[in-house]
């Protein structure tokens, strides 16, 4: 994409500098242009998805995430609006959340 931003903006400025461009550079920069408007809606979807999908996951009031492994130290676990932030190596954990406050117990 950022290639195709470069390749716009250049023939633009051949366009300002030139007073036009021949047919072959005009439809190079409609080929070039088309894509972009398609690109720029899914970006616009997507990022709406992504933030009714955020207000779901803010707004849940029970949630689990369950490790079948290892949890290393700096891991943020956020479950709903509340976050955990691992301290020491885990192994086999099963985080819950429970009353605002994000509750560690046992595999299983």
């Amino acid at each position: 994409m950022d290639k195709a931003q470069k390749a716009i903006k250049l023939f633009k400025h051949l366009q300002e500098t030139q007073g036009g461009l021949d047919p072959d550079k005009k439809a190079l920069l409609v080929k070039f242009i088309r894509p972009q408007f398609h690109l720029a809606r899914e970006i616009e979807e997507i990022t709406t998805e992504l933030k009714e999908i955020e207000e779901v996951l803010k707004n849940t009031k029970r949630g689990r995430v369950m490790v079948a492994g290892i949890v290393r130290p700096g891991v943020k676990i956020a479950i709903g609006s509340s976050i955990f932030y691992v301290r020491n190596e885990i192994h086999y954990i099963c985080f819950t959340r429970e009353r605002e406050e994000i509750k560690i117990s046992p595999y299983q």
